[in-house]
């Protein structure tokens, strides 16, 4: 039994990791994707892997002690559906971190402000189900998605800057 869940681990582990590496190694070669976009792709990949690799841990260890696995799939999915209505603020979070991360609104290193905020920061870290934001003082602030209901994003393309310029009245108009 040890040596079979060993192995599968070991399997899965590697599996996730040459994914990976296959992914980063696209992304060098091609100039498609701007490098935001990679990088969020990255972290989505990354946190999406811990979890396939831990369902797959899981069903593994749970496998042997269980006689038809189809019973324990068929009570966990009427044991989610109770959950699920206890855990809908963790759905919320999860949908919205899917319409940010697929719709572009955000991406890892934009500037932004949440929810009217005075204070805004750097994007550090995107999931389905949080965002992480570096402000400006220093501080780390994780969000869940399902929070933001407002978001000023400041690096978008178009940008203007004013300025304002003070010149005496009897400069010569010619610069």
């Amino acid at each position: 039994y040890f040596v079979i869940l060993a192995l599968t681990i070991v399997f899965t582990y590697v599996f996730i990791v040459v994914c990976r590496k296959i992914l980063q190694q696209l992304f060098k070669r091609t100039s498609i994707i701007e490098e935001k976009k990679k990088e969020t792709i990255e972290s989505v990949v990354k946190n999406t892997s811990r979890y396939l690799f831990a369902t797959i841990i899981l069903i593994a260890a749970i496998k042997p002690f269980v006689v038809d696995l189809k019973e324990v799939i068929v009570a966990g999915g009427i044991i989610a559906a109770v959950i699920g209505f206890g855990a809908q603020k963790f759905i919320n979070d999860i949908i919205s971190g899917i319409f940010m991360i697929f719709e572009g609104t955000i991406k890892r290193g934009d500037f932004i402000n949440v929810n009217g905020e005075p204070e805004g920061g750097t994007v550090e870290e995107l999931g389905f189900r949080i965002v992480k934001i570096r402000l400006i003082n220093g501080k780390l602030v994780t969000i869940s998605n399902g929070e933001i209901r407002k978001m000023v994003n400041g690096s978008v393309e178009k940008r203007r800057i004013f300025e304002s310029v003070i010149v005496s009245f009897h400069q010569d108009r010619v610069l």
